[in-house]
């Protein structure tokens, strides 16, 4: 390469700097590159905890007997879901899904008879809540094979 004892030596030395340049410069590319990556992996990681199956986050709501409720699904337009679920404790009480049409279907159980609305969101509607209603309720999700699952802690109080 370099050859010290002829005349080339300022030749050896360009090289020498144009090398060192290059390599910093790759080195700031990768270290980029890293940095990147890096914020990459730490967006990936907060929309699993946003989107993924399920999230710890309980939303609490209080509602006084006799008086409505609405759970919000906060699905950001209409029919963007494949499927949404509602559930109390572990019983099926509302759906929608698009395979068998948006309509929405309520599961006949005596204790929420008639008193159920869910619309083309998602949310949930109580009508005339009663404190056998107080309980978990959960909705579930799913987008493209995608599912989100919320859950609601209902109390209803008395007059």
């Amino acid at each position: 390469m370099c050859d010290h004892t002829t005349t080339t030596f300022p030749l050896c030395v360009v090289q020498t700097c144009t090398v060192l340049i290059f390599q910093s410069a790759l080195g700031a590319v990768r270290q980029k590159m890293v940095h990147t990556t890096i914020l990459f992996c730490l967006c990936l990681w907060h929309l699993v905890g946003v989107c993924g199956v399920e999230t710890n986050e309980v939303k609490s709501v209080s509602v006084k007997k006799g008086d409505s409720i609405i759970l919000h699904s906060d699905v950001n337009g209409i029919h963007t879901y494949d499927e949404i679920e509602w559930r109390f404790v572990q019983l099926r009480i509302a759906r929608i899904k698009k395979a068998i049409g948006n309509n929405p279907q309520y599961d006949n159980h005596e204790r929420f008879r008639d008193r159920l609305k869910l619309d083309q969101t998602g949310s949930l509607t109580i009508t005339d809540t009663r404190t056998t209603d107080s309980g978990v309720y959960q909705l579930r999700i799913t987008i493209k094979n995608q599912e989100t699952i919320k859950k609601f802690n209902v109390t209803v109080y008395g007059k």
